[in-house]
């Protein structure tokens, strides 16, 4: 497990990462922390500092790219800052390739020994005329990207800004920071931009995602308030857990009451740090759930309804 400490000088967040690490749900503190990312990497007078592991990061030996919710391109105009430039360019350089572009430019020169009877117009004016040469850079103003798709959305753009993304050559680590991919997309949609997301990772690329889709073999953090969950932090409390609860257990009954856990937090309300416990878990996995969850400094309900007397002056001694 690899964990990602980031720090602003007033704020910290601790989130396990991977190849492909999901902050669930359309948090503001999502939003806020992969701005604080972005700027980490893009910054360089940022005052963001990622520790993996304890280690600085070496943010030379990355490349990041962030992709907000909202992001857009123009692609009848393309300006110098759009990402779109380089496909411009390297579509500008195939075409002067062509055999068509060598036949153009042979035109271009004939017109302009053409002038040489326009000049003699000319020159009872004391004027001349000449043609400048034809240069590769005016098909800028000429070419015009077009979308394939009739209706662009949110998803549409994401993807080309991902796959521009991964072409480029620059040999460093790559991140790509998306928020709520699937934003306006239907199922499909967002099937195929996991299948491009699948095979980019297994080209070395890493993706965090601000998503409220659950996506299988990711490194999942959640929020509870401003506490951050993940399999690291169960990780860390399970020894002290099974051990203090008043009877054997083992790590199957902890796996089920942590699944059970992420239930609850993932359909809990954004804005809440108080986990409602459904009933329907037995006594022995209800324990270990307010264990859990008293460990992880989350605040629960207690009920202990029907509960054997020990079990019930356990919960109530660490509530």
């Amino acid at each position: 497990m690899i964990m990602w400490n980031i720090e602003d000088g007033e704020c910290s967040w601790k989130i396990e990462v991977g190849s492909l690490t999901i902050l669930k749900k359309s948090h503001p503190n999502w939003f806020t922390l992969v701005r604080k990312i972005d700027d980490f990497f893009n910054n360089k007078n940022s005052k963001v500092q990622i520790y993996e592991d304890n280690q600085l990061i070496n943010k030379k030996d990355w490349e990041c790219l962030f992709i907000p919710f909202d992001s857009n391109l123009q692609l009848d105009k393309i300006t110098a800052k759009s990402p779109l430039k380089p496909i411009l360019e390297s579509s500008i350089d195939d075409l002067i390739m062509t055999p068509a572009y060598q036949e153009f430019q042979n035109i271009w020169t004939e017109l302009s020994e053409e002038l040489m009877f326009i000049r003699k117009k000319l020159e009872q004016y004391d004027l001349e005329i000449e043609m400048v040469p034809f240069e590769p850079t005016y098909f800028k103003n000429y070419l015009v990207l077009n979308s394939l798709n009739k209706v662009m959305t949110p998803l549409h753009y994401k993807q080309i800004l991902l796959k521009i993304f991964a072409k480029s050559t620059i040999d460093k680590n790559k991140l790509l920071v998306i928020e709520l991919p699937e934003l306006f997309s239907t199922t499909r949609e967002f099937q195929e931009f996991e299948t491009i997301i699948n095979e980019l990772i297994k080209k070395g690329m890493k993706f965090i995602l601000v998503t409220t889709r659950d996506i299988p073999a990711a490194n999942t953090n959640y929020l509870v308030g401003d506490i951050i969950i993940n399999n690291a932090r169960f990780e860390v409390i399970r020894n002290k857990c099974l051990s203090e609860i008043p009877f054997n257990s083992n790590n199957d009954e902890y796996n089920i009451a942590k699944h059970g856990i992420v239930g609850l937090v993932d359909n809990s309300n954004d804005d809440t740090d108080f986990v409602e416990i459904s009933t329907h878990f037995d006594h022995r996995i209800k324990a270990l759930i307010y264990s859990m969850l008293k460990n992880l400094n989350i605040e629960t309900n207690l009920d202990i309804t029907g509960m054997t007397p020990n079990l019930a002056r356990f919960l109530e001694d660490i509530s």
